[in-house]
This record gives C-alpha cells, sequence and structure tokens, in this order.
C-alpha cells in the first residue's frame, strides 16, 4: 500500500549542453549501441558500453543520471531526429510552389545523424540516376575554367552571327511578321559555316595511336568539370583477350582434373584387382583346406574300420 502511493521522481530535463555532452559520448560507442545483431553476446556488450556512457557522463555533469535516463533520452532523440529529417525531405521534394515551412534549427541535429545510419533515413543515392550533369561545386577552378569556356563559345557564335548589314535591334527581336520560308534558302553566312566546319572536324577527329586516344580522353575528363558518370567501357579487344586468358585458364584447370581423376580411377581399378585375387586366393586356400579335412575324415574312419577288424579277430582266436 505505501509503494502505491508514492509517485516516481522526475528527473531534470536535459540542457543543450547536457545534450550534446552525451551525443558526443555516446558517438565514441555507436558501433556498440547501434549494432543490429541481438544474439547474447552482443547484449552485454551493449549493457557494458552503455554502463561506461553512464559513468563517463555522470564524471563530467551536475545532474546525476542512470542508465534508464540516458538510454530513453537516446531513443527520443533518434526519433525527434528522424521526424525532423522527414520534414526537411518533404519540404524539398514539395511540389506546387509557394513559401517552404521554415525549420527550426538544433545544434543536436548533426551529432544525432553522425551517430545514426544515414542510409535508413535519407536512403540510397543511385549514382546513375537521371540524366542531368552533375557540377562538382568543390573543384572552384574547374568550374571557372568551364563557365569561362562556355562565355567565350556564346562570344564567337555572337561574333560569327553578326555582319556589317545586320542590326543589333533587328538581331535581338523576336517579332517574325516580316520573315517568310523563301529566307531559309538563303546561303549560309561564311563565318558559321566556318565555324561549324571546325568544330565538326573536332568532333569526329580520330587519333593515330592509342596512346594519343587516352592522352586526348584524359584531357577532356581534365577540362571539364562534370560527367555523366556511367561505367567505364572497355575496348572489344580487350575484352576479348581477358575471355581468351580465362578461357585458356579454365581448359588447364579441366586438364587437370581430368589427369586427377584419370589416376584415381586407375587406382581404384587396381584396388578392385587386387580386391579380387585376394578373394581368389582366399576361396583356393578354403577349398585346400577343405579338401585335406575330408581326406583325414576318411583317413579316421578306415582307421578305426581297421582297428575294429584286429579287435574282433582277436576275440576270435582266444
Amino acid at each position: 500500500m505505501e509503494g502505491r502511493g508514492k509517485k516516481r521522481m522526475r528527473a531534470p530535463i536535459f540542457s543543450i549542453d547536457e545534450k550534446l555532452r552525451i551525443l558526443y559520448v555516446i558517438e565514441k560507442y555507436k558501433d556498440v549501441v547501434e549494432n543490429k545483431k541481438t544474439d547474447a553476446l552482443t547484449w552485454q556488450e551493449k549493457n557494458a558500453a552503455w554502463t561506461k556512457i553512464t559513468a563517463e557522463v555522470n564524471s563530467n555533469g551536475s545532474v546525476p543520471r542512470t542508465v534508464e535516463n540516458i538510454k530513453g533520452f537516446f531513443e527520443n532523440q533518434k526519433r525527434s531526429t528522424n521526424k525532423k529529417a522527414a520534414v526537411e525531405k518533404r519540404q524539398l521534394r514539395r511540389t506546387g510552389g509557394g513559401s517552404t515551412t521554415a525549420i527550426v534549427d538544433d545544434p543536436t541535429f548533426g551529432i544525432t545523424m553522425e551517430i545514426l545510419n544515414k542510409k535508413n533515413i535519407y536512403g540510397l543515392q543511385n549514382l546513375y540516376d537521371g540524366d542531368g550533369d552533375d557540377l562538382d561545386p568543390g573543384n572552384s577552378k574547374v568550374d571557372e575554367q568551364t563557365f569561362q569556356g562556355a562565355a567565350s563559345t556564346c562570344e564567337e557564335y555572337e561574333d560569327t552571327l553578326q555582319g556589317p548589314s545586320i542590326n543589333s535591334k533587328v538581331e535581338n527581336s523576336t517579332d517574325w511578321g516580316n520573315s517568310c520560308p523563301a529566307q531559309l534558302q538563303a546561303p549560309m553566312n561564311p563565318k558559321l559555316a566556318a565555324l561549324i566546319d571546325r568544330q565538326t572536324q573536332k568532333q569526329i577527329e580520330v587519333p593515330a595511336t592509342p596512346s594519343t586516344s587516352t592522352s586526348f580522353t584524359n584531357k577532356k575528363q581534365e577540362n571539364t568539370s562534370h560527367s555523366r558518370r556511367r561505367p567505364s567501357l572497355h575496348s572489344s579487344t580487350n575484352v576479348a583477350r581477358k575471355y581468351e586468358e580465362v578461357a585458356e585458364k579454365k581448359k588447364t584447370l579441366y586438364d587437370i582434373q581430368i589427369s586427377i581423376f584419370r589416376k584415381f580411377q586407375e587406382q581404384q581399378e587396381e584396388m578392385a584387382r587386387n580386391y579380387q585375387h585376394d578373394l581368389e586366393e582366399r576361396r583356393k586356400h578354403d577349398e585346400k583346406i577343405r579338401s585335406l579335412q575330408i581326406q583325414k575324415e576318411v583317413l579316421d574312419i578306415e582307421i578305426k574300420k581297421a582297428q575294429l577288424i584286429a579287435l574282433r579277430k582277436g576275440i576270435e582266436n582266444e
């Protein structure tokens, strides 16, 4: 009755500093406490890890905490972090326009995400999904070169399209009311034709040696800051050579296996012949012993007959 009347003492709430301190301590043991295994040995390791975490937190904290308090805090922190991550994804992928909902900044969100498995929250990222080109924001030099190259290309096209008889107002105008289909048959500007020929020649240019092709490809990859990130393709000759090497190795392996099997089969046949020979010798030996026993019994019978005859003669003489 006395136990029912007492209320459970509520522990003090966790401050921001205490939350961060606890999370930093849990991060040291995240490989143990976040282990997905459920066997007895793993549970013992987890309990020992939580005991160490509690001792380390209480050694630097002003409010004593129990293992249950820290474990409950961590479970609540994981739930709140998952909710915030879900809200963030929902706001980023929402359609329909309008302003986004402001997300409250939480200093414990980052350290909690370091402890948890991000794949369970954000999912797997496919490197080959989508048709867009990915830019590397960390490579500022490459980005600057790319943008400068694009700007120079645009300026080159603009200079080519401009002529002495073309007015800038007419060039930038989008009014096609005075145009007619017959103008499409007009000859191309010589500068534009020369530029198109140069671009086409660069695209269809084939290097003379494989080393030049490799250097050209590497140089192209170094000068561009974006790529499709598609899997690299090997030439057909290299693939055929590798297949031939694999086939040759398989053939050698099969030959070795066949030779081993033949030796084993010969050994088995030799053992079978020896066994049959032993059986035949044993059979002959048994037959010889049996014939000798029969002869012995016949001789015993004849000896007994002779003894009986001699005994009868002796009796008759008396």
